[in-house]
């Protein structure tokens, strides 16, 4: 068994030994949170799609069941992470449908108005500046795109005992005023409830926010 605060540190960054057990129960923790953000994310035809923090990738081939020409990219802070990405995602990859690169969400090597969509699933917490988190993420989403952004609520959060060590927690009112003085408009926040398997262990009722957010 892991002690809390390592495990709050492999939940930011998972590496090492510990990486895969850590990403194993991230998936079963995280697939109620990825199947309602699948539903929202309204794909078209070869629209290119940005995930922050997919981890080793483990819903990148739900997301091509639902369309198949999209493209994807996955950035995550662990090297380890990508390459696990890599492996689980070797057919999408070697068929350039998929591609995972190691960045930082304040400073992401991607051009202006490059993104249709862009989600990320739990990881709002560790970001180390948000806002301009944020705004990177505004400058390359496309005119017309919009941003998904799925965390659980500081309520639902502060009673796990990880999230004391290194997390951020927001309220639905903090997420909306995070994304709009940043450069988003249309800020709507839908509610996920849900008994979740935690982590840590054992289940818990959760209540998680799915903020979606057009660029000005």
């Amino acid at each position: 068994m892991m002690e809390m605060k390592e495990l709050a540190e492999q939940l930011r960054k998972p590496h090492g030994e510990n990486s895969k057990l850590v990403t194993d129960l991230m998936a079963i923790s995280n697939r109620p949170l990825y199947e309602f953000t699948y539903k929202k994310l309204d794909l078209f035809p070869e629209a290119n799609i940005l995930e922050v923090g997919p981890a080793d990738g483990h819903f990148v081939h739900d997301l091509f069941k639902i369309e198949n020409s999209v493209s994807y990219t996955g950035v995550d802070l662990s090297e380890d992470m990508i390459k696990a990405a890599d492996q689980i995602n070797s057919d999408l990859v070697k068929n350039e449908k998929a591609r995972f690169t190691k960045g930082d969400i304040v400073e992401l090597p991607f051009d202006e108005n490059s993104f249709d969509r862009i989600f990320t699933v739990n990881t709002l917490y560790f970001w180390s500046d948000p806002e301009k988190g944020i705004r990177v993420l505004n400058r390359i989403l496309k005119p017309s795109g919009k941003l998904f952004i799925v965390i659980r609520s500081k309520e639902s959060m502060e009673k796990m005992p990880f999230t004391q060590y290194g997390f951020t927690m927001y309220s639905k009112d903090e997420l909306i005023q995070l994304l709009t003085e940043n450069g988003f408009s249309a800020v709507s926040v839908l509610l996920i409830s849900e008994t979740a398997e935690l982590p840590s262990g054992g289940k818990a009722d959760m209540i998680s926010f799915c903020a979606i957010a057009e660029k000005k």
